[in-house]
């Protein structure tokens, strides 16, 4: 679009030149042939130029790209792909000049001496379209800005993490090729008590340590209780709504025959912690009490139906306040612990939230630390499976360090660590990312919506070349002449304006959710919007200055000698 109208503007500046050529005898043919060699000229100078440039920018880009450690410049090696983007490059600008000036050519092939003395641009096609395309451009703009720079590193942080730090038993959440490593007790004990932490909590969950692979694979952490009872009756509704048959629920699970063990998650917890877990669950029956959660005798129930369901969801099952009788297996024996839970509640984990430790994809038991180390006695210390720190946050990155090493020092690569800092940093790069290919489509977009403005008001102050000498013979001012071209240029951007708010409000609302960003914000709207009206204004105001002074470089009868 630049392009054209670049040539366009360059045919229509030298129309009466062209109307001049005809009338001495040239033809069509020929003018569209001078033209035509001009164009090859300055397109061959200009891709040339222009893919050294490229090419030079390319490599400097992703090298500082790369410094950064940005992900997308991370597989990025200088190669043979970059002289082929070169010649595709060439090749595209070289069709695009093609393409570009076919119409420019066509218009001083085809305008007849007489037409070219009487020449004047059509306006209101040309100005609809500067319209339009300066609004839509706006809208990309404002929307890409808005998502872009309101994306919010914290609040994807505290998405992924619920406590400051978390050094975990990666075995017990995810299948992996070697059998369970437990992490020892006395290592938890260790890194709760870290100076640094403000508080911590021990967080157990019941794992057949023994397990044996199937098909090579060692599973995550389960435990297991008898299928028999409310858990059997729960289960099978669960499972008819969920449209898990009888037939494959007995042949792939076998959990259909009553008294077999209904592997499910079953997570113990330090009571004080609750309130932390409860800022990531929607509760559907019951409520959360710390005070009665730590004596022991409640459950919390989260069915695999409202993982990530939203708060209008209705669920069916497990009741609470219903009383329930579990009998618990024991891991390398056949003997079973029987014990009976009051439901507290009925919980899920909230739709796009991966913190907190009931964010697995199975059925979760979850019971007190207390009770949990009743049912399993010794074997309860070796499943921890994480321990959460929260810290005053005075030096996020000591910290990091401290407790990686003090991983590292317990030989266990099952062990890992992950923290909000962590996050943060990883977002931040993200971020950085996201807000530099925005800005830089935002402007390269918001450039041909001016662009097109540009095009409407040269071309339409070109065509009336004439008339303005004429307004200025007779008394018009350079800030006359400046100001109407001026108001001509605003009149344009205002009509965008009035199209671009209303309507880029949904798109900019609809573009700010996740996963491209973190919600709306309509402080950075109302903001690109300003910026958009600012280099509005910039515009019309440097295009009226620009022609102003580019017209009266000659004289007024000069000019006037022009239309003879």
């Amino acid at each position: 679009m630049l392009i054209y109208n670049i040539f366009y503007i360059s045919v229509v500046n030298d129309i009466r030149f062209m109307g001049s050529m005809k009338t001495i005898g040239m033809t069509g043919k020929q003018v569209r042939s001078m033209l035509n060699w001009q164009v090859v000229r300055l397109a061959a100078a200009g891709i040339l130029a222009g893919t050294l440039a490229g090419t030079g920018l390319n490599v400097l880009v992703i090298r500082l790209l790369a410094d950064a450690q940005l992900s997308f410049a991370r597989y990025y090696e200088v190669g043979g792909s970059l002289v082929y983007a070169a010649a595709a490059g060439a090749f595209f600008a070289a069709v695009t000049v093609c393409i570009s000036s076919r119409k420019a050519l066509s218009l001083a092939a085809k305008v007849s001496p007489v037409e070219a003395a009487r020449f004047r641009a059509s306006g209101k096609k040309k100005k609809v379209f500067a319209v339009i395309s300066f609004a839509l451009s706006g809208i990309l703009f404002c929307a890409l800005f808005t998502a872009f720079v309101g994306y919010d590193t914290e609040w994807m942080a505290d998405r992924m993490n619920e406590a400051d730090y978390k050094v975990y038993q990666y075995h017990a959440d995810q299948v992996m090729d070697d059998p369970y490593e437990p992490i020892d007790m006395e290592f938890a004990q260790k890194v709760a008590d870290v100076d640094f932490a403000d508080e911590s909590y021990i967080y157990y969950r019941a794992s057949n340590i023994g397990a044996e692979p199937d098909d090579g694979v060692y599973p995550e952490a389960l435990g297991a209780v008898k299928f028999e009872g409310r858990i059997r009756e729960v289960a099978e509704e669960e499972m008819e709504l969920t449209g898990v048959n009888e037939t494959w629920a007995s042949e792939v699970s076998g959990v259909l025959e009553s008294g077999s063990d209904y592997e499910t998650g079953i997570l113990g917890m330090d009571a004080s912690a609750l309130p932390m877990e409860a800022k990531n669950l929607n509760v559907y029956d019951g409520e959360l009490d710390p005070e009665k959660f730590a004596s022991g005798d409640y459950l919390i129930y989260q069915s695999v139906n409202t993982l990530f369901a939203g708060e209008d969801f209705e669920y069916s099952g497990m009741n609470a306040g219903e009383e329930i009788t579990l009998s618990f297996a024991v891991p390398g024996t056949d003997s079973y612990v029987e014990k009976t839970f009051t439901v507290m509640a009925v919980v899920g984990t909230k739709p796009d939230c991966y913190a907190g430790e009931m964010a697995t994809g199975t059925v979760q038991l979850v019971i007190s630390d207390d009770a949990f180390r009743e049912i399993y006695g010794e074997q309860a210390d070796q499943m921890v499976s994480s321990i959460l720190i929260n810290t005053s946050g005075q030096d996020e990155a000591a910290y990091q360090a401290e407790l990686e090493d003090m991983v590292k020092e317990s030989l266990n690569t099952q062990i890992r660590v992950t923290s909000k800092y962590e996050t943060r940093l990883s977002e931040e790069s993200q971020k950085t990312q996201k807000v530099c290919i925005g800005i830089f489509v935002g402007i390269i977009v918001g450039l041909i919506g001016m662009a097109n403005i540009v095009n409407t008001l040269v071309t339409g102050v070109l065509s009336r070349k004439i008339e303005y000498a004429a307004l200025q013979s007779v008394g018009m001012t350079k800030r006359q002449m400046a100001g109407d071209i001026f108001v001509q240029g605003m009149k344009m951007i205002l009509i965008s304006l009035v199209i671009l708010v209303p309507l880029g409000y949904p798109v900019t609302q609809m573009l700010s959710q996740y996963p491209l960003s973190t919600g709306f914000r309509p402080e950075l709207y109302a903001v690109s919007i300003a910026m958009v009206t600012v280099a509005g204004v910039l515009l019309a105001a440097a295009v009226s200055g620009i022609l102003t002074e580019t017209l009266n470089r000659k004289t007024v009868v000069e000019r006037l000698r022009e239309a003879e």
